[in-house]
């Protein structure tokens, strides 16, 4: 994937005998934003029409992805939620790529980022103390929970739970 700009581009594709190599850089954080998931899918596209036979999904050295860009989930929520529809299909498509998908872990994969590991069928890491994880959301934990066990609310015998939400 080649952008027309003199700027260089935050995702690349490059090949290694029959295995295509996309290369996620911004110089940053490799946030994913409107621009860089499409590129990302734009790519996985041009390798499966390419032809090649598996294909390995690295970060720069030091960070692999920080996940969604803050500044997008930030801007209102149709543009955030116009970025995680993005996210699930980029995710998706990894997810069920025809050709092996190996996730080069090169640093830092923090939620979305996450998310890009789990999505590929094998993940390999540099060493380093690099952090890989998900946020845990009181308000993500509390859907996916029986809402009887809810701070606040009443128990099957009638008494109010007060408990907090830790995060």
């Amino acid at each position: 994937m080649t952008d027309s700009s003199s700027a260089p581009a935050v995702v690349s594709v490059r090949r290694d005998g029959d295995v295509a190599i996309i290369d996620l850089d911004d110089g940053k954080a490799n946030a994913l934003g409107h621009e860089t998931i499409a590129a990302l899918l734009a790519s996985l596209d041009q390798v499966e029409a390419d032809g090649a036979d598996a294909v390995v999904l690295a970060g720069r050295p030091g960070r692999f992805s920080a996940g969604f860009d803050l500044t997008v989930m930030q801007a209102g929520p149709a543009e955030a939620q116009a970025m995680l529809k993005a996210g699930v299909d980029l995710f998706l498509r990894l997810y069920l790529f025809p050709r092996p998908v190996v996730a080069a872990c090169t640093g830092h994969a923090i939620a979305a980022g996450a998310i890009l590991l789990l999505s590929s069928d094998v993940r390999v890491g540099a060493a380093g103390e690099f952090k890989v994880g998900l946020p845990r959301s009181p308000s993500v934990c509390r859907s996916r929970s029986s809402p009887r066990s809810w701070p606040g609310t009443a128990s099957p015998s009638g008494t109010t739970r007060r408990s907090s939400w830790a995060g």
